[in-house]
């Protein structure tokens, strides 16, 4: 099991929590979208419904495809003492996507593993460096599925 020694206070982690859940069960216009735009209009909904409550700055915005257990990795540098949330999404085939936070040596920091397609990890950088965002394609009935995952930090 692990353990994130940097973990948010119980409260903030619990409005960061409502209010992603109030994003994802909005009513959305995404279903008449190409899975793309509609992953992209997911990931933009969450942003700004987190940054009501949080005041984050979106730093990176990915959006692809990937096939039933392929994974995708951007490494991104982050300074000590940023708080960092990455947000996740996917297109309407897909029914379980994961997100793994690295530190430069390859140890997985933080993750999402619930069976849900919006994973959401959050962390704080304890030194500057490099992390990489791992996001992996659970389960997709129709592949390739799209997926998508907004970088944050404050």
């Amino acid at each position: 099991m692990l353990h994130d020694t940097n973990a948010l206070p119980m409260k903030k982690t619990l409005m960061i929590a409502a209010v992603f859940i109030t994003a994802v069960l909005s009513p959305s216009t995404t279903f008449a979208q190409d899975p793309a735009t509609a992953v992209w209009n997911q990931l933009q909904a969450m942003h700004t419904a987190i940054t009501e409550t949080v005041p984050y700055d979106i730093q990176k915005y990915v959006v692809g495809k990937l096939t039933v257990s392929a994974d995708d990795k951007w490494t991104f540098n982050i300074n000590k003492g940023f708080e960092v949330t990455v947000i996740g999404a996917c297109d309407a085939d897909c029914t379980d996507l994961d997100i793994q936070i690295l530190d430069a040596a390859g140890n997985v920091i933080v993750q999402d593993v619930l069976v849900d397609d919006r994973p959401v990890v959050t962390f704080t950088a304890n030194a500057n460096g490099q992390f990489t965002v791992v996001a992996t394609m659970v389960l997709c009935s129709a592949e390739p599925c799209f997926f998508g995952f907004g970088l944050m930090t404050k």
